[in-house]
């Protein structure tokens, strides 16, 4: 069946395995061309196509049957063949098709996602109620590794209620596979008496009697797939079935029917390929797990980041551990943890324990460097709080990512991290720097700093690139005015990629009554340089950052000056940070600034 034929999923009940695979490599090319002009997730999507048809050719969704995706980022084909095939092309356009799953979206996704992990659990919660007939949860390898999903298997080998759960099982997850599963197997393999008995094999297998050493090797291979991978799933009082070729029709309708005939839960093994039918090579499937349209990565932070780690590792007096939580290849960090492994940790999709293996590490006597997402970040709110802030560890996050994620959609927003530390007093220290020499000082204070927590943020991409002559030191909890004259009535604070763009748009505008802080630290607030600003009696102050409205800056620069009214405080930030509502951008906020000034003259 060509795609274009193709009208709902009930089109796919009574198809041969030749329509199937016509169907398959549609889909396929269809994801590519969208996903090279909107970038997104491609090597995990298209491993996962055969799968996705097989799911709603041998489930129902419009009689009681629910497909779950845990993280949803893999979710591609099954948008396209669930009513959504004419909106594909805009996805992670605005206004267009979210990244993930949103029921909002369509009324064949039954949960809003976007975080690993969460998948089963939600999936359990629709299990109680008895009208459910088949409720299947795909989960990735690298879900394994997340505690939320341990927690959640544990509790399902307690209770009665069914959950078909298919492992997509591509050996990669998002960065190398640490799971227990793959861990178990490869074991076994790793063994010297095993790894000659393979040579050995493929070298004289056809050579009587050695036959005998491949027929042993294919008993080996028979008994860890029989044996030793379901045990592990028994001891989560589990079913299962496999492992079943991902990529072949027959066998995924043979392990889905008998999933739906076991009377308890149950794993379908399945095997893909991250970047099947692209051609893409296994050491570059990390890079295309989610394809960007930028090509350059000269410009970006994340990248910048990670060179300038490199060089502090082997500059500085005290070598630091980096822990990550399986991002290491979208933050460029593969090289320097691959150069530096007896000072480097991923431990997965595991970001709550990052942060208190970080913890441990600190309470030791060791420096720390947890480079993670903004959105990640959140998830370890408890861990920041019970075991770093409270024990005043000096542990350094690297918070990448901490911006909009107009691509990504709402569950990945990096807008959230300021408001949640502020939440936690005054022990974080809270900085964004605005060019590169900003950050290479901003990273020489976190190393040299001894107590509590520093947090550096920074978005993805946008880097501005200074004159290390021309850089003035700063020390922690101290702005700066970037543009400063007697006459002006309007001031703009603001930090990070926005005082290059308010600067750039007030000198060529000539907005000689416009003055620009940058008020790099978020906390500790510059509280010497507020009286001065105050003192200035500004007609208005514009506080302006890309965080969620009232818990970022404006909110602690408020609190400095309770009792007094008469400062015209205008703050600019996200006032629902779950829309597509952007603010207006500096850049407009400064020339309707201007065009005042010009009014009145």
């Amino acid at each position: 069946m060509k795609l274009a034929d193709y009208s709902n999923f009930k089109d796919l009940k009574n198809l041969k395995t030749k329509a199937l695979i016509e169907l398959a490599a549609d889909l396929r090319q269809e994801i590519i061309e969208t996903v090279t002009k909107n970038g997104g997730h491609l090597a995990s999507n298209l491993g996962v196509v055969e799968l996705t048809i097989s799911l709603l050719q041998n489930f129902d969704l419009d009689n009681n049957d629910i497909i779950i995706f845990d993280t949803g980022h893999q979710t591609y084909t099954y948008k396209i063949l669930t009513d959504r095939k004419t909106t594909f092309s805009t996805i992670r356009l605005r206004n267009g098709l979210a990244a993930f799953q949103h029921p909002q979206e369509s009324k064949y996704d039954f949960l809003a996602n976007g975080h690993a992990g969460t998948g089963l659990s939600i999936a359990m919660g629709y299990s109680y109620n008895p009208k459910y007939n088949n409720i299947i949860c795909v989960l990735g390898d690298a879900a394994f590794t997340n505690g939320l999903t341990l927690e959640a298997l544990t509790h399902l080998g307690t209770i009665n209620n069914k959950i078909i759960i298919v492992l997509n099982d591509n050996g990669m997850s998002i960065s190398k596979n640490i799971n227990i599963l793959h861990t178990t197997v490869s074991k076994v393999r790793r063994g010297w008496f095993y790894r000659w008995s393979v040579k050995i094999a493929k070298v004289t297998k056809y050579i009587p009697p050695f036959t005998i050493f491949w027929l042993g090797y294919l008993l080996v291979e028979k008994i860890i797939h029989a044996f030793v991978i379901p045990s592990i799933f028994a001891g989560f009082k589990l079913d299962y079935i496999g492992r079943i070729n991902g990529h072949n029709f027959k066998e995924l309708k043979k392990g889905l029917q008998a999933a739906k005939k076991t009377s308890g839960s149950v794993v379908v093994h399945v095997n893909t390929k991250k970047g099947y039918g692209f051609g893409l090579e296994q050491e570059v499937q990390e890079r295309y797990h989610s394809y960007s349209l930028v090509s350059q990565h000269d410009h970006e932070w994340s990248y910048y980041v990670a060179q300038q780690l490199e060089k502090s590792f082997h500059q500085a007096s005290e070598k630091f551990y980096l822990i990550s939580a399986a991002m290491q290849s979208s933050l460029y960090l593969e090289e320097f943890m691959d150069n530096n492994k007896n000072y480097c940790i991923d431990v997965g999709l595991a970001e709550e324990h990052a942060v208190a293996l970080a913890s441990g590490l600190s309470l030791d006597g060791q420096k720390v460097v947890v480079s993670i997402y903004s959105t990640f970040l959140q998830r370890c709110y408890d861990q920041v709080l019970h075991d770093i802030i409270r024990n005043h560890l000096p542990v350094i996050f690297l918070v990448d990512r901490a911006s909009l994620s107009p691509g990504d959609g709402d569950s990945h927003h990096g807008i959230y991290d300021v408001g949640f530390l502020n939440s936690m007093g005054d022990l974080a220290i809270i900085a964004q720097p605005a060019t590169d020499q900003e950050f290479k000082h901003l990273f020489v204070l976190a190393l040299n700093n001894n107590r509590n927590p520093f947090f550096i943020r920074y978005p993805k991409s946008g880097i501005t690139f200074s004159s290390p002559e021309t850089f003035v030191p700063f020390a922690i909890g101290s702005w700066e005015y970037q543009i400063k004259t007697p006459q002006a009535d309007y001031l703009i604070i603001t930090y990070g990629n926005n005082i290059i763009k308010a600067q750039t748009a007030i000198t060529t505008s000539q907005g000689d009554n416009i003055d620009l802080v940058n008020a790099r630290f978020i906390n500790p607030i510059d509280e010497t340089m507020l009286a001065t600003i105050f003192a200035h009696q500004y007609k208005k102050i514009i506080i302006f950052e890309e965080v969620l409205a009232q818990t970022g800056l404006y909110s602690k620069i408020a609190s400095c000056f309770p009792n007094n009214q008469q400062f015209n405080l205008v703050h600019y930030g996200f006032t629902n940070g779950l829309t597509n509502d952007y603010p207006a951008d500096i850049t407009t906020i400064i020339k309707n600034l201007i065009g005042k000034k010009e009014k009145q003259q």
